[in-house]
């Protein structure tokens, strides 16, 4: 574990996104944010950990809406700026969840599938279970492998488990969590009609002939970075964990206040 985590002080350090990128960048986590508020009663304000900030974009957003946030970032160079930027992050390497305070939501955005293995993958979802309130939400959102292709792969060398659906379902149900909410969704639609258009027509972008102009041209893979956020399908899925609740009954959650 300990290589694992040094590799990714490397991996990070060449990623950092453009002035445009870092603007979609906010937008598509301001998008998913959005539906998970929709889906889960009371959602805004509550305690909210985070597996993987990566650049705190959605820890800036959550802080702004008023969430209780905190985050586990593996690369601690940027925990380390996360803190000095005002967010309650601490390095450290997953599995496991380093103790810390409560978590009535815990946030896995394009996390799972770095796992090494199914096994891996599986001790991260247990782990999330372990750290959460009773009634609390795990989320998951990540690439659907059906819609990526080979793409799951190329973009990302440190892709280790393919994540679908059903699969994600499957994982979720195996480690205790009742599914909330499943959906896939594209350029942040969710609509299933919209979600099939817009994946049949990306479907069909030579993504790899246009980043080679983009990086004769603009030196960086603009439509592979397109693609990653927008184009590609993903997965939406909320796990609650139901150990002490009535069965069917959803939890609310809301802002801790003191007793």
């Amino acid at each position: 574990m300990a290589d694992r985590k040094a590799h990714y002080q490397e991996y990070f350090a060449g990623r950092q996104p453009s002035p445009f990128g870092l603007r979609v960048h906010r937008f598509w986590h301001s998008r998913m944010l959005d539906r998970a508020e929709k889906v889960i009663p009371g959602m805004r304000g509550c305690p909210l950990l985070e597996l993987g900030p990566g650049l705190g974009t959605f820890g800036e957003i959550c802080k702004n809406r008023g969430y209780s946030y905190s985050g586990v970032e593996m690369n601690e160079s940027q925990a380390l700026r996360l803190r000095a930027r005002g967010l309650d992050v601490v390095s450290g390497s997953i599995p496991p969840i380093p103790d810390g305070r409560p978590a009535q939501v815990i946030w896995m955005s394009h996390f799972l599938e770095h796992a090494a293995t199914f096994l891996e993958a599986r001790q991260m979802v247990e782990e999330a279970y372990r750290r959460l309130e009773e009634g609390g939400y795990v989320i998951i959102i990540s690439p659907d492998c059906h819609s990526w292709k080979n793409h799951f792969y190329d973009v990302d060398w440190s892709h280790g488990y393919p994540t679908a659906l059903k699969r994600t379902e499957q994982l979720l149900q195996e480690t205790g969590f009742a599914i909330f909410y499943s959906r896939h969704h594209t350029a942040t639609f969710f609509h299933p009609i919209g979600v099939f258009f817009l994946t049949g027509v990306f479907r069909f972008l030579p993504v790899k002939l246009l980043d080679a102009l983009a990086e004769n041209f603009a030196g960086r893979p603009l439509v592979r970075a397109f693609m990653v956020l927008l184009g590609w399908r993903q997965i939406f899925v909320v796990g609650r964990k139901t150990a002490s609740l009535p069965q069917g009954k959803p939890a609310e959650l809301g802002p801790q206040t003191p007793g």
